[in-house]
Order: C-alpha cells, then structure tokens, then sequence
C-alpha cells in the first residue's frame, strides 16, 4: 500500500470494540504478472476480529485480481501478508535447535523436514483425491514414526523399541477415537468447513469420521513419540549401566518412567486440543448455550474424543514399550540376526 486516498472509518465509543470502515487505497504490486504495475481498490476494516485489513502505507498485502485481464483487471484486498513472519519464527526455531542441539539439532531439523514433506505432499493430497484416510494416515503415520527415529537414532535397538511402542500407541488411539466417532456420530470437524469440504470434492465420496481417524492419528503422533522414545532411552541407559538387569526389573523401571511421562503428555496433548476450541467454547458460554449442547456439540465431542483418544494412546504406549525395551535387551537371537550395530546404545 502506498498511499491512502479516501478514508471512511470511525471508532466506536466502546474502547473493547474495534474500529471499522472503508478506505480507498493505491496499491503497487511486488509480484507476479502485474510486477510494478498501480492499482486503487479498496480496504474494508471490521469490527469483527480477524476479518478486514487496517490499511497503512508501507503495509505488505495479498491481493486477488478479478473482471480483466492486465490493467483492466479489479484488484481486492484479501489478507495481510504473513509469509516473513512465518519464516522469522522457523528461522529461530532452526537456529536454536542448532546452538543447543548441535548435531542432534540437525537431525531433529532433517526428521522434521521430513514429516513435513510426508504430510504435504503425500498425506493431504491423497486426502484431496479421495483416498481412503484411514490407509493414507495409517501408512503415514508408520513412515514418519520409522524414518524420524532412524534419523535421529539410528538402527539401534532403542529406536526398534520406540518404533514398536509408538506404532502401538499410535494405533490405539485411532482405533478408540474412530469406533467412539462412530458410535456418537461425530465427525469433529465445524459445520462451516465440512460444508465446504462437501461442495468442494466435486463428485467425490469424502469419509469424515475417517478424517478424524487421520488427524487424531497424526495429532498423536509426536506425543506418543516423545513417550516411546523416552521410555526407550531411559532404558537403554540402564541397560548399558548395567546389562545383567533382570528383564522383569528392566520392565518395571520402564513402567516407573512411563509413569512420569504419561501425566504431563496426557495434559500437553489435552491442552492443546483445548486451546484450539476456545474461541468456540468462549462463543457458547456467552450465547448461554446449556451443557448439555454444549457437551454434545459436533466440534467439542470431537476435539474431546481426539485429545482423550490421543492421551489412550500415550497410556497405552508406555507398558507395550518396556515390555518391548525388556525383550529386546534380552533376547540374543534377535541381537545375531541383526548383528552388533542393532545392539548397541545410541
């Protein structure tokens, strides 16, 4: 935006309520076809959060051009462009993951780069065209589960360990979270959206309740990670301080771990399906809904049923992996089948 022509907004005397309005803008495009080309249009500003854009000079928008072609064409404002900030936040993110991390940041760094590109480019689009979302995520889940521990561990024995405790858990929290959808016809997925997903698929069947199936099981994920890899860690340190541990003491010390961990990670993962329903939850408080709508609305069972399926799956997780830390450890035949590598630490 490089200049404002005409501006028609006001302030409302509740100082807890936005300004809105109009302003007529002159815009110069930065990018794309139209590069340098002068435009006017106009900025709406709402007063309802997150809608509108507070035109300024200097202020970096999104624009869609419509009705013509080159300077014929009508330009609208859309958004705010975001996209620096975005790669401000990752950049920090990178950076200390490599000052702290060291190497083992720059693993962690690929193993993310990784799950990324699996769930961008291989997930969503299978997704998009119809696939069947409980195979798609299932097969997703399992390759990011195998080749993030493999990056950051290697072919060890504790990522064999963490790879099997994590496939369990994982497994089991879809499992729940997809026979309770069924049972409580639930999607978990806003009316708005799935409206939109309805008319969008142009002729193709999309499997809602197996959508929540795919975003519990790769909402999970990284949680019942964090649990197998953990447990099995934990383990493997005890193991190499002492190899002549008893498998059964080597599994209730895995236990002990496991039950350290799945408190917080069940209130990590909770939380954090909490905090994404707020605003929805903050919007029926105040429409005076009862509890019982409240309870049984589509987008809150199903964010329930996902973050409680997930915490199952942490829970789950922790004795299926040190029972597998204390088979594992002791079974020989398995160590020459896989040779020396396989049982070693880390």
């Amino acid at each position: 935006i490089i200049e404002i022509l005409e501006e028609h907004t006001s302030k409302p005397q509740d100082n807890n309520m936005l300004s809105h309005g109009y302003k007529l803008v002159k815009l110069k495009i930065l990018s794309g076809e139209r590069k340098g080309k002068i435009f006017k249009t106009g900025a709406m500003l709402s007063v309802v959060p997150g809608h509108g854009v507070d035109a300024k000079p200097g202020l970096k928008v999104l624009v869609r051009f419509r009705g013509g072609k080159g300077d014929n064409a009508r330009a609208y404002i859309v958004s705010y462009n975001r996209e620096q900030y975005v790669y401000v936040i990752v950049a920090i993110f990178f950076i200390l993951l490599l000052i702290i991390g060291k190497k083992k940041g720059l693993k962690s760094i690929l193993s993310l780069n990784f799950t990324l590109l699996l769930i961008f480019f291989v997930l969503l689009p299978l997704l998009k065209n119809g696939y069947n979302p409980i195979l798609a995520s299932i097969t997703t889940a399992f390759a990011i589960n195998i080749i993030v521990f493999l990056i950051l561990t290697g072919f060890t024995r504790k990522s064999f360990t963490a790879i099997l405790g994590t496939s369990f858990g994982v497994a089991s929290a879809g499992l729940v979270a997809f026979i309770i959808g069924i049972l409580s016809h639930t999607t978990g997925i806003p009316f708005e959206e799935a409206r939109v997903l309805y008319f969008k698929q142009a002729g193709m069947s999309l499997d809602f309740r197996g959508l929540v199936f795919a975003g519990v099981l790769i909402g999970s994920l990284g949680a019942v990670m964090d649990v197998g890899m953990s447990i099995a860690s934990s383990l493997e340190e005890l193991q190499a301080y002492n190899p002549k541990i008893p498998a059964k003491q080597l599994f209730n010390s895995g236990m002990n771990v496991g039950k350290d961990i799945m408190g917080t990670m069940s209130n990590t993962l909770i939380l954090a399906y909490v905090g994404g329903s707020i605003t929805y939850l903050l919007l029926l408080l105040k429409l005076g809904r009862p509890y019982e709508l409240i309870i049984s609305s589509n987008l809150i069972v199903g964010e329930i049923i996902q973050g409680v399926a997930g915490a199952i799956g942490i829970i789950l997780a922790v004795p299926f992996t040190a029972f597998a830390a204390a088979y594992l450890s002791k079974s020989k035949k398995l160590k020459e089948q896989m040779g020396n590598d396989f049982g070693g630490g880390s």
